[in-house]
């Protein structure tokens, strides 16, 4: 069965109590950036080349990989992001999971963007998996980071988003005009804001994935969204954030297998 391409959500992150190893990470920039909630505090080696063991708590059932943050740079500050080659191993018996058991995505270069620092990788079908292997290098690279892990299960809607959603770059920089008419500029991190709704819900999805993104994260803890699973780049369709808004469950006037069906409209934004 192939990934196919309705939108998905992760919300339950398997790491968020897991240990975290990273050989050769900076003493102030420990393994323990990866557990979270912020991507923009990393932790950082001093090398071209990184990796990422993460110990889950217990076995659980999961398929979705995602590792935020991530980003290379040389000695001169040039980024070589986007030249980052990354592999990702998942075991359920071998502690250093690089027997990659129950998934491997083998190496490749690419899966790294310089514009949204996400490495995102999907298995096609849950899985029982302890232990998760993030591998980056980068030739060139002074040093390699990375700033949250999340690795659970996916949530995926029967019928994608209604056509309308809207990707909005968000520029917060707080800029004056002088009072000569020079504009001087307080640079701030950009971000990414999506909104999207689900116009054909399900009953079993209502009181299912829907009910549980509510009441587990509402709007103040992270979710990861997929917003295609099929996607040929899923760093740039993945976000990891904040849902700023989250409006109401609204019954619909169809049926969907014979139950009601029902809409709900999002909004999420990236989490720095």
């Amino acid at each position: 069965m192939a990934l196919t391409f309705p939108a998905a959500f992760c919300f339950e992150n398997a790491a968020a109590t897991a240990t975290i190893t990273v050989p050769g990470s900076l003493p102030l920039t420990p393994p323990s950036r990866l557990l979270g909630p912020h991507t923009s505090r990393r932790c950082r080696v001093e090398a071209d080349t990184m990796s990422i063991t993460v110990a889950l708590a217990a076995a659980v059932t999961a398929d979705t990989f995602g590792l935020f943050g991530v980003a290379a740079a040389s000695s001169a500050g040039v980024s070589l992001t986007s030249s980052i080659i990354s592999r990702v191993r998942v075991s359920l018996t071998d502690a250093s999971a690089q027997d990659g058991a129950v998934f491997d995505s083998g190496s490749a270069a690419g899966r790294v963007s310089a514009y949204y620092e996400n490495l995102v990788c999907l298995r096609d079908g849950a899985a029982s998996l302890k232990y998760i292997r993030y591998d980056l290098a980068a030739a060139g690279a002074a040093y390699l980071e990375a700033g949250l892990t999340v690795d659970g299960l996916r949530h995926q809607a029967t019928i994608n988003y209604a056509p309308g959603t809207t990707d909005t770059p968000v520029d917060p920089s707080i800029k004056v005009k002088a009072r000569f008419g020079a504009t001087h500029v307080d640079a701030r991190p950009k971000y990414r804001k999506w909104n999207f709704s689900f116009e054909a819900l399900s009953e079993t999805e209502r009181f299912g994935w829907v009910e549980d993104l509510d009441q587990l994260c509402g709007t103040s803890q992270n979710v990861m969204m997929i917003r295609n699973c099929a996607s040929d780049d899923l760093g740039r369709d993945t976000m990891c954030g904040l849902l700023t808004q989250g409006g109401p469950t609204v019954s619909q006037n169809f049926y969907i297998d014979a139950d009601p069906g029902y809409s709900k409209s999002y909004e999420i934004e990236d989490r720095k």
